[in-house]
């Protein structure tokens, strides 16, 4: 199953600070990865599936995949 940004950090219930603080970015740039994930670098993406436990394919990071 394919979940947003969004149900992975949900899943793992962290907060938008935990995890902006887990990535080492400010609050203001997770939230707009969150809302716009195409615009996380291959890093991020890569990082943030590994915070949540999840497979990078398993997360959509792209909109037209939604």
């Amino acid at each position: 199953m394919r979940v947003t940004v969004k149900q992975a950090r949900v899943g793992i219930e962290a907060s938008q600070a935990e995890m902006a603080a887990k990535m080492g970015i400010c609050l203001d740039t997770y939230r707009k990865l969150e809302q716009n994930p195409e615009k996380m670098t291959l890093a991020q993406a890569v990082l943030f599936s590994r915070i949540t436990g999840m497979e990078p394919g398993d997360i959509f990071f792209f909109c037209e995949s939604i």
